[in-house]
């Protein structure tokens, strides 16, 4: 299911180029590299002037031009797109008005001008001069306390730390382990993360009892529409083992006040082979789009928003795995 509308990144699809490009545009690759990373990574390329591919291109045009990159082939591309109508055609294809048709070709238009001159503020490139550092380790296993089965959510974070603890009242704790870590891209730290299900309540659980435990469930809300239309929510089960990367790791560890009890030698193929379901390619794709924080707080998240009516249906014990079949040593 996507949104979109009359602005370029009212698009879910130029949204999410958007997104990506800040991660992509910080390697130390040349511009072509850059553009055809993105491409391969969306799947783009076959078609530019296709329904499918058009909000891509424009998205990626304008990051170019945004950060000062000078790359001809992209934005000629981009141009073509403008120029030929293609954009305008898919979107009437979606039954965008008259009216929206008009709002979307004026800010073409103006996308199209800017682009004809240099960027007067282009954002810093950053990139990387070496792999990110990898806070983590194979084997390791975590312990934080919880509110509602959940770490404090990072948006908290901005919260005056003294205050803290007016809105985060723990009552119980989580606990995480660590199967496996890589570089995506070989830059990119990525922490293949495993969650068990401990029973509410209790004090710090130790290594051998989170290692005993089984792995934690989510019913997770899938976004879908009804044959009329209508948006629906739709509940579909996995297991938390998620490929995730980590926002300000050193500084995010502190403030879930977690703590290393422990380490096993892991089994990272079993990790990675315990996914079930239709999420799995998503889950694990190697870029690791998911946050920890999002991880950490998924089950939290989905009841305070009267997704999973009842509490039960947010975490429940794996009945078939358990930490120890991925932390075997």
């Amino acid at each position: 299911m996507g949104a979109w509308g009359t602005g370029l990144y009212d698009d879910d699809t130029a949204c999410d180029v958007r997104a990506r490009f800040r991660e992509i545009a910080r390697l130390p690759v040349p511009p072509a590299e850059v553009a055809a990373r993105m491409a391969r990574e969306f799947g783009m390329g076959e078609a530019p002037h296709a329904e499918e591919e058009v909000d891509f291109w424009l998205a990626l045009a304008d990051r170019f031009h945004r950060y000062g990159i000078d790359h001809p082939p992209v934005m000629a591309t981009a141009r073509g797109i403008i120029d030929s109508g293609a954009d305008l055609a898919a979107k009437q294809a979606l039954d965008m008005t008259a009216a929206d048709l008009a709002r979307r070709a004026a800010a073409l238009a103006a996308l199209r001008a800017a682009w004809d001159a240099p960027h007067p503020k282009p954002r810093a490139r950053r990139m990387l001069k070496g792999p990110e550092r990898l806070v983590l380790t194979p084997g390791e296993i975590w312990a934080y306390p919880t509110m509602d089965h959940a770490a404090l959510p990072f948006h908290w974070h901005l919260y005056d730390s003294r205050t803290i603890g007016e809105h985060f009242r723990p009552d119980g704790w989580g606990a995480f382990a660590v199967p496996d870590t890589w570089h995506h891209e070989g830059f990119y730290a990525r922490y293949l993360i495993a969650l068990a299900h401990l029973p509410k309540g209790g004090g710090r659980p130790t290594a051998e009892q989170i290692v005993a435990a089984p792995l934690q469930v989510i019913r997770e809300q899938v976004a879908d529409l009804d044959p009329e239309g209508a948006l629906i929510y739709r509940p579909q089960d996995l297991r938390a083992i998620w490929g995730v990367h980590m926002l300000k790791p050193g500084k995010a560890l502190r403030l879930w006040q977690a703590e290393r009890v422990g380490r096993r030698a892991p089994d990272p193929d079993r990790a990675r082979t315990a996914v079930t379901g239709p999420l799995r390619q998503a889950i694990l794709r190697p870029d690791g789009l998911a946050s920890m924080e999002h991880l950490l707080t998924l089950t939290s998240f989905f009841h305070q928003q009267a997704l999973c009516p009842e509490p039960a249906s947010v975490g429940r014990p794996d009945p078939d795995l358990r930490m120890s079949d991925l932390l075997p040593g």
